[in-house]
């Protein structure tokens, strides 16, 4: 009988020193930045000229918040900004499936342009998961669906990568881009 007790304690103790995660995790905007390539003057142009000034870094446009944000830092200390200009190579384009550091954990992002996908709507849907466990499925919305390169980095050294969506439209003699930063929190 005391053995058969000792047993129950020991079964109840690991049961309940189990680690039953039930964390939810969102894809969370940590921060936005607005940037614009113009192309006036682009008409006396031609031959390499005309394409190195069509394919030039875009200009800084940021307003003293973006300044100030702790990203801006970042961008500048990896020489993601330079000479006040955004260098877009630092921005990989992603496959379809990729890997992401969550809390110094690899897991597997799936991302689709929903329109393929039952939904038919103009959103990305990423998957999160861990195996084949899902951790969570997010959408990112637009309002047209423009351009659009996915990246990775952890800027921030915090062991969770921040997912960059950088999207590119053309508008009036120019591109407009728009970086989106999330992390999965």
């Amino acid at each position: 009988m005391k053995n058969y007790s000792i047993c129950i304690v020991i079964i109840l103790t690991m049961f309940c020193s189990c680690e039953t995660s039930t964390k939810s995790y969102s894809l969370q905007e940590l921060d936005r930045f607005l940037f614009r390539r113009n192309y006036f003057g682009a008409d006396s142009l031609s031959g390499k000229a005309l394409y190195d000034f069509m394919n030039r870094k875009p200009y800084v446009n940021y307003t003293d918040t973006q300044k100030e944000s702790p990203f801006y830092k970042h961008f500048i200390r990896e020489k993601v900004i330079e000479n006040q200009r955004w260098n877009l190579a630092k921005f990989d384009t992603l496959p379809e499936n990729f890997m992401y550091n969550l809390n110094n954990k690899e897991i597997t992002v799936s991302v689709k342009f929903s329109y393929f996908e039952k939904e038919n709507t103009n959103n990305y849907i990423l998957t999160f998961k861990d195996a084949e466990n899902l951790i969570t499925r997010d959408t990112l919305t637009f309002e047209f669906p423009p351009d659009v390169i996915f990246s990775k980095m952890d800027l921030n050294k915090n062991g969770t990568d921040e997912l960059y969506a950088l999207y590119k439209n053309y508008a009036i003699n120019g591109d407009n881009f728009e970086l989106s930063i999330f992390e999965l929190e």
